[in-house]
């Protein structure tokens, strides 16, 4: 049997190997990179390569493991594999077996398209691990063409008005996705140096083509949307100008009064991420015997779960992980 448990992070019971866990491990699998928390001390990291490029200086090479997508790999009495998970490139599912029972950890999954790579898919498990941050009722995101549409709609419009659409987003993941949609529709960008760094390091790390981003010095252009990091927490941080007009898009967006609560005139929900109606369809298509919700409304969903007469249950985290630990930008850097 394949058990899972939460000790300040989740772990697989009776084997050294926890699941991106910030505690000190023996092995860590580490799904995707994350910007702003450096990952758990542990003496070894199982991750992907893109993964640990993104990671850079914060892994060190000779405790790293990397691990192809769809190869097996034995650590101690699991046979593992590294899926893709569909948020980032980089981004794994784990699939665990023992004894012929298959434990997967969905990590960041995502199953609908419109992201930087291939949606993921849903794999068939006997237990199932699904983070449940996005499991909450309101958390149903709208299509990604429905929201692009509405950005560039915003952004040509606040142009139109003589002022400076500055819009607040995460930098790895969030900030790429809404500058490809905005450079298809002809805008410029202009970015905060680490938003700059994510769109290169993403670029480098997984050869992807992304759109420029040019720094804030230098006169703007009639056509320009600034991308600035989304802090850790509301209100954003803006410089005082007259023109400028503010919105933020991102997971915070979808929440109940989003734009008076960081400060801003708009609120676009975004995600890389499963969001309630993605994690109802994987718990669904798994064919999980046990499926297992932890952090955010793990008990909220797993109810939503059993009425629909999956077996569900949440685990029980007592210290939760923050969900957005970046720190506040300097927004004229």
């Amino acid at each position: 049997m394949v058990d899972v448990e939460y000790l300040q992070g989740l772990h697989v019971v009776d084997s050294a190997l926890w699941l991106d866990a910030p505690r000190r491990a023996d092995l860590c699998f580490l799904s995707h990179a994350h910007p702003g928390r450096p990952p758990g001390r542990a003496r070894k990291v199982l991750t992907s390569e893109i993964t640990a490029r993104l990671l850079g200086r914060a892994l060190d090479p000779a405790t790293t493991l990397l691990c192809p997508f769809q190869r097996r790999f034995t650590f101690g009495n699991l046979d593992l594999w590294l899926h893709p998970a569909g948020q980032l490139p980089g981004s794994a599912q784990l699939e665990a077996v023992r004894e012929g029972e298959r434990l997967v950890y969905a990590g960041p999954a995502r199953l609908s398209p419109g992201g930087l790579v291939e949606p993921g898919r849903i794999l068939a498990c006997d237990r199932l691990l699904l983070p449940a941050e996005l499991g909450a009722a309101h958390h149903r995101f709208p299509p990604r063409a429905e929201v692009g549409e509405e950005l560039v709609a915003w952004a040509r419009a606040e142009l139109g008005r003589g002022r400076r659409p500055s819009l607040f987003a995460p930098e790895l993941g969030v900030a790429q996705e809404i500058g490809a949609v905005l450079a298809r529709a002809g805008l410029q960008l202009r970015g905060h140096r680490r938003v700059r760094a994510a769109f290169r390091a993403l670029a480098e790390a997984a050869a992807l083509e992304l759109p420029g981003v040019a720094s804030p010095g230098g006169r703007g252009g009639p056509d320009e949307v600034w991308l600035l990091p989304l802090p850790a927490r509301a209100p954003v941080s803006a410089p005082n100008l007259p023109n400028e007009a503010t919105a933020i898009a991102g997971e915070p967006a979808a929440e109940p009064g989003a734009a008076r609560r960081w400060g801003v005139e708009r609120a676009f929900a975004w995600t890389c991420r499963a969001d309630r109606e993605e994690l109802l369809r994987y718990a669904a298509g798994s064919g999980a015997r046990s499926v297992v919700l932890f952090h955010g409304a793990a008990e909220e969903l797993a109810a939503a779960m059993r009425a629909q007469g999956l077996p569900a249950s949440a685990l029980a985290t007592p210290s939760q992980l923050p969900l957005f630990p970046e720190a506040a930008p300097d927004a004229a850097s």
